[in-house]
């Protein structure tokens, strides 16, 4: 995902911050994938649902071969 996505969801009107939640992604191979998603919170900590990002890249499959991470 691209900084436009998380600048897209932090200019929605009384964004506070982001919230991500774990997603289940059934692929076309029938395996299933645990994916982010990321909605904005407000000052009341409520989610807004104006925008959804839930299109993140799987890893692994598109992953960082050198990331320290995985």
């Amino acid at each position: 995902m691209g900084k436009d996505h998380i600048n897209d969801l932090l200019a929605q009107n009384d964004a506070m911050g982001i919230r991500i939640y774990l997603g289940e992604n059934v692929l076309d191979d029938g395996n299933v994938h645990i994916m982010p998603v990321l909605v904005a919170a407000n000052s009341n900590t409520d989610d807004i649902i104006g925008i959804v990002i839930d299109d993140t890249w799987p890893c692994p499959q598109l992953c960082d071969p050198h990331s320290p991470l995985i």
